[in-house]
């Protein structure tokens, strides 16, 4: 793998810079305000994940463009962001990811920032489900799985059309085996008559008469044969109109709402509830960090603290702050359950919507069946009458010929005669039967490939069934095996940690949950340590960095916003995660002391910080 270079250009903190990366650890070490999160933060641009689930687009403030070109030496990728109207921001060029759910993964799984969605949601205490589910539903399950069903359906019908074919093998074989033999007595049978016979008058009569009555025998064979295939055209007939009669008239279903304004009720609640989390997140840190100072003016006393509202300016205490955000929470919670309500609705909407569409295309190739039916049946009657009134002549002439050859035959050439007939009839039910077989070979050949097909297709929807549990069970899995490994290497506070699977009645994993044991008995998560809420986030992102196959789409695993480890847990950490990635890139304050691996300077950059320092 060839070093990675990067130009950026007005990128979150950075004005202009440069960097270098080589493969294995990537350490960006400098004080606050140099641009550490703002080099990640390009290299995401690159990859393509900024601006996911709402988010801005990381331009420089105040800059009307910006860039960021790498170059990993066999390949350029360059993407740029530009100004819009208001707090909009947009992307154009080339970025290193396509793919949507390659995006997915790195976003979630792979840049694991201070940010980052999974160590957040650790972080704040929420649900877990839908960000470790949502590669998944990218995916489009269930789509697939309709897709094979329809397709198991006709190789269905194909295979028992090549059964049927496949079952008259036997009789065929046995037919055209005796047909041979009898047409080998017949024609030695014809030698020693026709031995008896000079007359050449008498042989032409008998020939004529001969033929007379093989063109009979065939053309009541046809009779018979296209009697046949009219009672077989009126009983499919039959079967597909009670197919079209149990179908029945199709109704559009009426539903409480419009499936419109549903939908837009569930894009305005999505919206509401990613505002909400961020409003309750960053207010929740304040809080929580005792970063009051930060916001607000704040008296300490011994009843509490007071202190203006940073937001409306009126004067309130920490303890009404904290109660105001447990109401946010409960109205984030209360715009969740709306939304998956709502987005449950959609749903069975469209499950409906599916099965009218099945239904009705059903109906159109039923109807369409029957008009091809009804035309090839009166067609066969045509036929038929025809046939019988060829018979009707055939029969004439033969009455005629006889009378004639009566007059002249003797009981050998009437013998003759018959053996002749006997042949024409034989070799023509021979050459039928042979054509029959040979079709019904071809069959026995396309019945072996569809029921290979047909195994596969069955084997596929499987397959996809149990994606969703098998992948979810081997996150939780990857999540048990890396968190004990941190507890043995950070010999943190908590003795054990696991991801506990949430259930439906029907055994698939909705939600996790993480129990962590302290001192033998379970205890709450903001019982830990900052250090170890974060520890436990990143282990959570990289399960499902594991169980996705992150590394095998992205070479880039991203590493920031960990000042609240020990310099020890820092290092134990950058070498833990050296082997996971092609190229890890981390931050790190001087503090931190030396890493082994390749050293990223923004000595050289121009930096938002300069410039304010300048003016």
């Amino acid at each position: 793998m060839s070093t990675w270079s990067v130009d950026i250009t007005n990128i979150a903190g950075i004005r202009s810079g440069q960097a270098t990366f080589e493969p294995g650890v990537n350490v960006v070490q400098a004080e606050n305000w140099q641009g550490k999160s703002s080099l990640l933060a390009a290299l995401q641009t690159v990859m393509g994940t900024t601006g996911m689930e709402s988010a801005r687009h990381p331009l420089t403030e105040g800059a009307a463009q910006g860039s960021v070109r790498l170059d990993t030496g066999a390949e350029t990728y360059e993407v740029h962001l530009e100004q819009g109207s208001g707090d909009a921001v947009h992307r154009s060029g080339t970025p290193f990811l396509e793919a949507d759910a390659d995006r997915m993964r790195a976003h979630l799984f792979a840049f694991l920032g201070e940010t980052n969605p999974v160590r957040a949601a650790v972080r704040n205490q929420e649900d877990l489900g839908d960000l470790l589910t949502k590669p998944l539903e990218m995916e489009d399950i269930e789509e697939q799985i309709a897709d094979l069903k329809r397709e198991r359906r006709e190789l269905e019908s194909e295979i028992e059309q090549a059964t049927a074919a496949t079952a008259e093998r036997p009789t065929v074989q046995e037919s055209v085996t005796q047909l041979e033999a009898d047409l080998e007595d017949l024609r030695a049978h014809r030698q020693e008559l026709r031995a008896e016979l000079d007359d050449e008058d008498l042989a032409d009569l008998r020939d004529e008469l001969g033929e007379r009555r093989a063109d009979l025998a065939s053309v009541e064979s046809d009779v018979e044969r296209i009697r046949n295939k009219i009672e077989r055209q009126e009983t499919r007939l039959e079967e597909k109109r009670d197919q079209l009669d149990a179908i029945g008239e199709i109704e559009e279903p009426t539903f409480d709402a419009d499936v419109a304004e549903t939908r837009e009720r569930v894009n305005r609640l999505r919206t509401q509830v990613e505002l909400l989390e961020d409003l309750y997140s960053v207010n929740k840190r304040v809080l929580d960090e005792e970063q009051l100072d930060l916001v607000a003016t704040v008296d300490r006393t011994l009843a509490g603290a007071e202190l203006d509202c940073w937001v409306c300016g009126q004067t309130t205490t920490d303890d009404v702050a904290a109660e105001r955000l447990d109401a946010l929470r409960e109205t984030l919670e209360s715009r969740r359950r709306t939304r998956r309500e709502l987005e449950s609705t959609l749903e069975s909407v469209e499950e409906q919507r599916a099965e009218i569409e099945e239904a009705r295309r059903r109906k159109n190739r039923l109807q369409s069946e029957i008009a091809t039916l009804r035309t090839d049946l009166e067609e066969s009657r045509r036929e038929l009458e025809s046939k019988r009134e060829h018979r009707e002549s055939l029969e004439a002439e033969i009455d005629a010929l006889q009378d004639e050859h009566e007059a002249a035959n003797t009981d050998v050439s009437e013998e003759l005669a018959a053996v002749e007939s006997e042949i024409a009839v034989a070799e023509r039910d021979l050459d039928q039967k042979r054509e029959r077989l040979a079709e019904i070979e071809a069959e026995a050949e396309r019945l072996e490939e569809l029921e290979g097909t047909y195994e596969t297709v069955r084997d596929d929807i499987e397959s996809l069934r149990d994606r969703r549990h098998r992948t979810l069970t081997d996150l939780k899995d990857r999540f048990d095996e890396a968190i004990q490994e941190v507890i043995d290497t950070f010999d943190p506070g908590f003795e054990r940690a696991r991801l506990k699977p949430i259930t439906d009645p029907d055994g698939s994993i909705e939600d996790f949950e993480l129990v962590i044991a302290r001192e033998g008995r379970e205890a709450r998560l903001d019982a830990l340590s900052a250090g170890e809420v974060e520890l436990v986030g990143i282990v959570t992102a990289l399960a499902g960095y594991a169980a996705f196959d992150v590394a095998d789409r992205v070479p880039l695993l991203l590493l920031d916003g960990i000042g609240q480890l020990t310099r020890r847990h820092i290092h134990a950490l950058v070498e833990y995660l050296s082997g996971d990635a092609t190229f890890l890139v981390t931050t790190a304050y001087p503090e931190a002391g030396d890493f082994d691996g390749h050293t990223v300077s923004p000595a050289e950059w121009e930096v938002v910080s300069d410039l304010q320092a300048s003016t």
